[in-house]
């Protein structure tokens, strides 16, 4: 990620003074840098995640706005049955603190200390087309957030809404970029309970302590409806879902992040994740691995193996691995992840890789990888 403050800069400017902004498009440089974003805040400014804090449900299906940022991220595997055409999907809806607890104050509806933005993507496998568009929103005037009864998150018309007072789901997935010719509208059902990963919910990210509140759902059934380029088609798959805030995920020596989401065929799901260091080291690792009833291990982080096999240049030279071996000798794992479509970059204000792959090797199954911090000449 590059560092350069300017569009930052001139965000906040627009935000603090009170202009509301709900973009289809933001500009295309400079880019927000990761470390801005997820960085270390100033200790007592915001509140932090900790192993001493006990997650509590319903409520932390909602938001935290005492925390530094947060977000709400659905990713899936979905096929028309008809024509057999196979799909992948991300919509991610993040909440970003501008300011910390009590620091803004206003009588202007229309100046809030919360910023949200959404990522929407669809990935036509078969078609080998990636499209990624994003959204940024205020909670003034209701045009974005996350609360309501039963909840509903969103940003602008992309949006996850409850459709049942005090649980999550059925959860029904919506959102239209006309712009890109994408549209999803889906209903997302559990196949398995609500897991806690690393400590009871608290995920450790370095080890000066940081970390964050995350939790997951790992096997959802998703059916509803799909469009691309004016073509609307039935589709039905699985998803993955993740809830996760935080006001100190990246420690200043971390670049960024692989992270990896598998759905076994054996009906298991693996949750792997390692950070970086600016010197292109293996730094902080987290894994967890989910039995057919749901039941969720950790797993000792020194047994993962992450070894890049191949690698795919995106048009603004960054270089990403995206065919992996992955082992977990615990596991009984030993795994070839592989991008389904190479270039599954989200080339948007923060850019990354986010793609569907598949799983061969010891056990076969799908699955999606999140790559941040990459830069060029990496």
């Amino acid at each position: 990620m590059g560092r350069r403050l300017g569009w930052v800069a001139c965000l906040l400017v627009l935000l603090v003074s009170g202009v509301h902004l709900l973009w289809p498009q933001p500009p295309a440089e400079p880019r927000l840098a990761l470390g801005e974003l997820l960085g270390e805040a100033p200790e007592g400014d915001y509140a932090m995640a900790s192993s001493q804090v006990a997650l509590s449900f319903p409520a932390d299906h909602r938001s935290h706005p005492d925390f530094r940022n947060e977000w709400w991220y659905l990713t899936g595997h979905l096929q028309d049955p008809v024509s057999g055409n196979r799909y992948g999907f991300q919509l991610t809806l993040f909440r970003f603190a501008l300011d910390p607890p009590g620091g803004l104050a206003s009588t202007n509806s229309w100046v809030d200390r919360q910023l949200y933005m959404g990522h929407f993507a669809v990935s036509d496998l078969g078609g080998g087309s990636h499209r990624a568009v994003e959204r940024f929103g205020r909670p003034g005037a209701g045009l974005a957030g996350a609360g309501g009864t039963p909840l509903r998150i969103w940003v602008g018309d992309w949006q996850l809404q409850a459709r049942e007072a005090g649980t999550l789901f059925p959860l029904h997935l919506e959102a239209v970029d006309r712009g890109a010719e994408i549209g999803l509208s889906l209903v997302l059902e559990p196949l398995k309970p609500r897991v806690l990963q690393g400590e009871a919910g608290f995920s450790r990210k370095s080890r000066e302590g940081g970390g964050s509140f995350y939790y997951s759902y790992t096997r959802l059934k998703a059916r509803g409806s799909l469009s691309w380029s004016g073509r609307q088609a039935p589709v039905q798959g699985a998803a993955w879902y993740d809830h996760e805030w935080s006001s100190n995920v990246l420690a200043p020596d971390q670049a960024g992040w692989d992270w990896f989401s598998l759905q076994l065929d054996d009906g298991r799901e693996l949750m792997a994740f390692r950070f970086r260091t600016r010197e292109g080291e293996t730094g902080w690792r987290q894994l967890s691995l989910v039995d057919r009833a749901g039941r969720i291990t950790s797993l000792d982080p020194q047994q993962l193996l992450i070894e890049p096999l191949a690698y795919w240049r995106s048009d603004e030279g960054i270089r990403y691995p995206v065919r992996w071996r992955l082992k977990v000798p615990e596991a009984g794992l030993d795994l070839e992840v592989e991008a389904l479509l190479q270039d599954q970059e989200m080339a948007l204000s923060v850019r990354y890789w986010e793609g569907a792959v598949r799983v061969r090797g010891s056990h076969r199954g799908q699955g999606f990888v999140e790559l941040t911090g990459y830069q060029r000449g990496d």
